[in-house]
């Protein structure tokens, strides 16, 4: 088989912008960027029927892939679409959805919008044409996972999914992503997701009482601790104040003594004086 190049070189290697065509019987044709032999930097390639390069993921030939390179591999953004009708638009790591990204599915029109782990959605939002969303965690190609899904009949509820079959957290609702109730279910239908729902909010209300409580009990608790420790404080306070009061008291009686002392001994020399006169 042959491989056809045209375009810049470095010595022996393809470097720089140049198109490649695959070897017969692949009929893959890329235009971009090439690094010492390697599609590196941007480009695009167009995949022929035939074969199915590491790059294809699960999905078989065909399609087109436009955006980021690194050692022939998709690295960093760039848009893969399938010949199927599916699409991805996002962040790329060694030819495999990684990072931030939107897939959608041409099977269902389904897409998911989120994180993405060596080509498997993580976490993010898994939206249906009808109007369904399931917002969450996942795991095997965003079919199954655990969050809170938004019904076309404008219900909230929490569960899993498992296989695009979503199941309440008690299980009394089911219901499959994408699809309409029959007429003949719907009322019935409705009435377990308002029960669920009414479960759900008693549910939560009950916890913002309790945390509540355990709030103002928390709150209680340390203001009796303050309160405590005020007092004791204030009592501290109050006896030095006491002792300074004890010693003013002191000081001032013993001025006072002083005081007479020195007025008895002033008549007691007056007296003296006025004998030895006479």
């Amino acid at each position: 088989m042959v491989t056809v190049y045209e375009g810049e070189w470095d010595r022996d290697n393809w470097h720089g912008v140049g198109t490649w065509w695959s070897p017969d019987g692949l009929g893959d044709i890329y235009h971009g960027q090439f690094d010492h032999g390697k599609k590196c930097g941007t480009g695009r390639i167009l995949f022929g029927g035939g074969g199915d390069g590491g790059t294809r993921n699960s999905q078989g030939g065909g399609g087109s892939y436009v955006g980021e390179w690194k050692d022939d591999e998709f690295h960093g953004r760039g848009v893969r679409l399938w010949a199927n009708g599916d699409r991805y638009d996002g962040l790329w790591v060694c030819g495999k959805e990684h990072g931030e990204g939107t897939k959608a599915w041409s099977r269902d029109g389904s897409s998911f919008t989120g994180l993405w782990v060596n080509g498997v959605p993580i976490k993010g939002t898994r939206k249906w044409p009808n109007g369904d969303l399931f917002e969450g965690t996942f795991t095997q190609d965003g079919c199954r996972g655990e969050g809170v899904v938004t019904l076309s009949q404008a219900s909230v509820l929490k569960g899993t999914l498992n296989n695009n079959l979503f199941q309440s957290g008690n299980s009394e609702v089911q219901h499959q992503m994408g699809s309409s109730l029959p007429q003949f279910e719907h009322h019935q239908w409705i009435e377990k997701l308002r029960n669920e729902h009414t479960k759900q909010k008693s549910d939560l209300k009950s916890k913002m009482e309790e945390e509540m409580q355990a709030t103002v009990k928390e709150w209680q608790k340390v203001t009796e601790t303050n309160n405590q420790q005020h007092a004791e404080q204030l009592n501290e306070v109050n006896k030095k104040l006491q002792q300074l009061q004890d010693q003013l008291q002191t000081k001032q009686d013993e001025e006072e003594i002083s005081v007479r002392m020195g007025k008895a001994h002033s008549l007691t020399t007056l007296f003296q004086y006025q004998f030895h006169k006479s």
